[in-house]
């Protein structure tokens, strides 16, 4: 390895560093990404590394693919790809939002288990909305209908009060 790049990674193992990846897998990746000949054609799109995947040096105006990175936390599927965009005049495309160089994901993610988990989550707040409504309801009734009380009521009553 040369200087530079034993530099380079003295940053990104730095927690301090604004470079810093924690995880050994995005590290090695990295590492795989470096030791590619970094030298690209006049106008190209550079040779990139955007903290999760290695984009190669890209001709203006095409669209650089990848595999997806394997991060067991997002669900990624490996074996689908993730793109980033050359411009026309050879600088990868930035996002207006975030003012910075952007990779496009969304095609790692794996759509059957996202929408079966995304319904879980719906039905989730269904049920503990309705729950919710539920036990507002029934204090109503057990606080405006005094003909209803009872000492097991009462005690129920006053544990859900706030103190």
């Amino acid at each position: 390895m040369n200087c530079y790049l034993t530099e380079f990674l003295s940053y990104v193992n730095n927690p301090e560093s604004v470079f810093y990846l924690a995880d050994p897998y995005l590290i090695e990746r990295l590492v795989k990404c470096i030791e590619r000949h970094p030298y690209s054609p006049t106008n190209y799109c550079p040779l990139i590394f955007d903290s999760w995947s290695c984009y190669n040096a890209t001709p203006p105006g095409e669209v650089a693919t990848t595999a997806c990175p394997l991060i067991p936390d997002l669900n990624f599927v490996p074996t689908q790809t993730a793109v980033k965009t050359c411009d026309e005049n050879g600088t990868w495309w930035i996002h207006p939002d975030s003012n910075r160089s952007w990779s496009n994901y969304t095609g790692c993610v794996n759509h059957k288990d996202f929408y079966f988990r995304n319904n879980i989550n719906n039905f989730t707040v269904a049920g503990l909305s309705i729950s919710l409504v539920c036990l507002i309801v029934s204090l109503t009734i057990f606080t405006l209908c005094k003909s209803l009380s009872c000492g097991r009521i009462t005690v129920h009553k006053e544990n859900t009060q706030f103190k």
